[in-house]
């Protein structure tokens, strides 16, 4: 068994001390990459789970390796065990993830659970969109990689045996009480090697027919605009595919729901002609006439930067010409330094002696109300807003601009 990671990224790994994970301790460790540890104990086991967080606590400060341990009472979730530990599970590694400034989080899932899961799919009701388990995948802004997924699980017992990699065995994994125990035990613990590769194909097969039918659907998105009327005119099942696909980019896939599709049709379908409405944690949706987007909020942060002499200066959402004297519009020396910043919907501006509020400016210029949070305004030493550049829906950016805007 081996990984191929890369060894300038600093990875968090997401480790139960059960022969998986383990095993891909020992794969990063032997590999000499930069990594840490993190682990959940649900305290549902007892003594049982307690030793195991032990043992894994001493070899980690055996073997220096950084690590956050969290201990949560799983008696008090409320409904779904599986679904509420996981959420509190994912939750743990992103602030782990935040306090020790980690790229990539990784995850031992293997050949056999990318099979577990899509039998477990085929049983439910729900839509897939992707059969199995992505081996990259964005969740709640944390990229994830599971390098372990071309490999079946007695591939990975053999290599604990044979590297006498200190693992133990969830004694729960071996209970019938949860579907995916069920499926795992009395489905494909009794396939055959030959019987998985099969199944396997089966499933690569629904996944290239869904990855050809994402990108006819994504012809349907603009620079992340898309037509309401265009959205309307696609069959159900077509229109959830575009919301999922959307919600996936922005890392929000584990977050679609049915809910949340028909809280989207219901806004884009409304009589109003511009919203802005939060979906799920940074997700909102926002409509404007006859376009809708889907887009994470942390994306239209506040900004300020700050320009001392007339010359060509570039930043991330947009580059700006001062090359010369009597540009956007007349800028004399002695309103330096100016200052490029997304404006206050309060603030004002005159125009030709005429004071009006930026809310109405933008208004005027039918701007969507996601792209006004972070449109740039020009201001003076003092303060005064001096120039706002022109939004217009359709407009191509030529060489000759002056203030040049990225796609936003």
């Amino acid at each position: 068994m081996q990984i191929k990671l890369d060894k300038n990224k600093k990875y968090l790994l997401a480790c139960s001390f059960g022969p998986d994970s383990m095993a891909l301790f020992t794969l990063l460790y032997q590999g000499g990459y930069d990594f840490g540890v993190a682990h959940v104990n649900y305290q549902m086991r007892g003594e049982e789970s307690d030793g195991e967080t032990k043992a894994l606590i001493e070899l980690l400060e055996e073997k220096n390796i950084r690590y956050y341990a969290n201990y949560i009472d799983g008696k008090e979730f409320i409904g779904n065990f599986q679904a509420r530990a996981r959420e509190a599970r994912y939750d743990f590694f992103k602030d782990a993830m935040e306090k020790g400034d980690y790229d990539i989080l990784l995850i031992a899932h293997h050949k056999d659970d990318f099979l577990e899961t899509y039998l477990l799919q085929k049983t439910s009701n729900r839509k897939s969109f992707y059969y199995g388990i992505k081996e990259e995948v964005t969740l709640n802004g944390i990229k994830i990689i599971r390098p372990l997924l071309s490999y079946y699980k007695e591939e990975i017992l053999a290599y604990c045996e044979k590297h006498n990699v200190l693992y133990s065995i969830d004694s729960s994994n071996l209970e019938r009480k949860y579907t995916r125990n069920k499926i795992r035990i009395d489905v494909l613990n009794k396939m055959s090697r030959q019987q998985k590769e099969e199944l396997f194909i089966e499933i690569e097969t629904l996944n290239e027919e869904l990855k050809v039918k994402k990108e006819e659907l994504q012809t349907l998105v603009d620079n992340g605009r898309i037509s309401i009327s265009a959205f309307n005119n696609l069959d159900e099942d077509d229109q959830n595919y575009l919301l999922y696909i959307i919600f996936d980019s922005k890392g929000f896939a584990e977050h679609y729901h049915s809910s949340k599709v028909r809280l989207i049709k219901n806004n884009i379908n409304s009589k109003k002609t511009s919203t802005f409405m939060k979906v799920i944690n940074e997700l909102y949706v926002t409509k404007h006439e006859d376009d809708f987007y889907l887009i994470n909020i942390l994306d239209y942060k506040p900004y300020e930067y700050s320009v001392n002499e007339a010359k060509t200066v570039s930043f991330p959402r947009f580059g700006v010409f001062f090359d010369k004297e009597g540009v956007i519009p007349n800028i004399e020396k002695d309103e330096y330094p100016l200052t490029i910043t997304n404006a206050s919907m309060d603030e004002i501006y005159v125009i030709d002696g005429y004071q009006k509020k930026i809310s109405r400016v933008y208004i005027d210029m039918k701007m969507p109300r996601h792209i006004r949070l972070i449109w740039p305004v020009i201001k003076n030493k003092e303060g005064v807003i001096i120039y706002i550049p022109r939004y217009r829906k359709d407009y191509k950016p030529k060489k000759s601009d002056l203030f040049k805007i990225n796609h936003l």
